[in-house]
């Protein structure tokens, strides 16, 4: 699912907004939570809270009877997962997304990357 105005979908003045990803898929876990992270989070809120989400995730992981990696495997294969979001919003065609989407993401991504040390990660 992806967590952008764009996907946000309100059905009534009373009802909570929520969401529509019109192309779900199923894939690695790394994946969805490092695209929601840098895509959601404003990119300063990003790098103060994506180490204790992915805790959290990882606890309800567990909470729900599933094997998940431990916390320093799930950071690197987080972390690395950051250049497929940075490859996606690079050529991201503007009949998908707008010029200002893709540009705005893109830069998250880059950021994130940065951040991430994902080209030492990724050689």
């Amino acid at each position: 699912m992806a967590i952008r105005i764009s996907a946000t979908s309100i059905s009534s003045r009373t009802a909570p907004p929520g969401f529509l990803d019109a192309q779900a898929n199923l894939g690695p876990w790394q994946f969805e939570v490092n695209y929601h992270l840098i895509v959601g989070l404003d990119m300063l809120d990003r790098k103060q809270w994506e180490k204790p989400l992915l805790v959290r995730y990882l606890e309800a992981l567990r909470a729900c009877g599933v094997d998940a990696p431990d916390f320093e495997e799930a950071w690197e294969a987080y972390r690395r997962e950051t250049a497929y979001g940075f490859f996606i919003f690079a050529i991201n065609e503007s009949e998908f997304q707008t010029e200002a989407v893709n540009t705005a993401e893109c830069a998250r991504f880059a950021s994130a990357a940065i951040d991430h040390d994902t080209v030492r990660l990724l050689s």
